[in-house]
């Protein structure tokens, strides 16, 4: 009988045995795993890999990486949510979050000039900080934009940006001033003036615009000049005006020949060959 109170004994302390093992592991499991992680990682991660849901702790163990209110942490430690520190923040090269108090905030590059065919900013409205509009309009042909940036003390920074107006259309509204400039030509009141005889080509003449020098002319060598013939002529000029090219003409006899006739021979001729001048043009305006 003793043999078989001593069997029923040792069967149940194996039994309690067992039973504690398990206990035991199951309250370290629980322990261990509550501290870091819940019970079931996110879709599509290993279990290697210690997750949480994004309002917890959460331990990248693959990529050495620590989440805070995230479960998919892009740095050695990212932050879900607002940081506070009751001491200073700092880099490994010894920059800290406490010597930015006294830095000086100033206008970024997209508070400039800008050319009347931009569309939009380019660069940063602020050194440091959001400004305010956090998204001024860009500025109009001819106008400009101001915005604000934070400071540490005192009002706030005041930055513009300003656009270019459009080239002026010249008379007509066919050319702009750039168009004219571009061609060669000078601006002259609300047309363009080229140093030129005739205007280039896709341009016409404005009005009789022009400038001109005298020229001189005359009868061809050996022709006759009776019949009241001119046998030379000179041109005037103009500076540069609404004014009409200056022309003159010359005239000579055709046909003469001598008549037999005693006793004074007289010549018989035949007017009627002529040549016209014209001043040289130096300038012309031309739209």
């Amino acid at each position: 009988m003793k043999k078989k109170y001593i069997f029923i004994l040792s069967v149940m302390v194996f039994f309690g045995l067992i039973v504690g093992v398990y206990q035991y592991f199951q309250a370290f499991k629980t322990e261990g795993v509550s501290a870091v992680t819940v019970g079931v990682p996110n879709q599509g991660h290993p279990w290697t890999q210690m997750e949480c849901n994004a309002d917890t702790l959460c331990i990248d163990t693959a990529n050495k990486r620590l989440g805070v209110g995230t479960n998919n942490p892009t740095e050695k430690l990212e932050v879900g949510g607002n940081i506070k520190a009751s001491g200073d923040i700092c880099n490994g090269t010894g920059n800290c979050l406490s010597a930015m108090i006294g830095l000086t905030n100033g206008c970024g590059t997209a508070a400039t000039t800008y050319s009347y065919a931009a569309t939009a900013y380019s660069g940063t409205y602020c050194v440091m900080g959001f400004p305010t509009p956090t998204t001024p309009a860009f500025p109009a042909q001819g106008g400009s934009t101001t915005w604000t940036c934070p400071v540490t003390n005192g009002s706030p920074l005041s930055c513009t940006a300003s656009r270019g107006s459009p080239p002026a259309l010249l008379v007509n509204g066919t050319h702009n001033v750039a168009q004219c400039t571009g061609s060669g030509g000078v601006v002259y009141s609300n047309f363009c003036m080229f140093t030129s005889s005739s205007c280039p080509g896709g341009w016409t003449q404005y009005l009789s615009w022009s400038a001109t020098t005298s020229v001189s002319c005359s009868v061809p060598y050996g022709a006759g000049y009776c019949c009241g013939g001119t046998r030379s002529c000179t041109t005037s000029g103009h500076g540069f005006s609404n004014a009409s090219v200056e022309s003159c003409s010359v005239s000579w006899a055709t046909g003469c020949s001598d008549t037999s006739c005693t006793p004074n021979p007289q010549p018989v001729c035949q007017c009627g060959s002529s040549q016209s001048c014209s001043s040289t043009i130096t300038h012309v305006g031309c739209y």
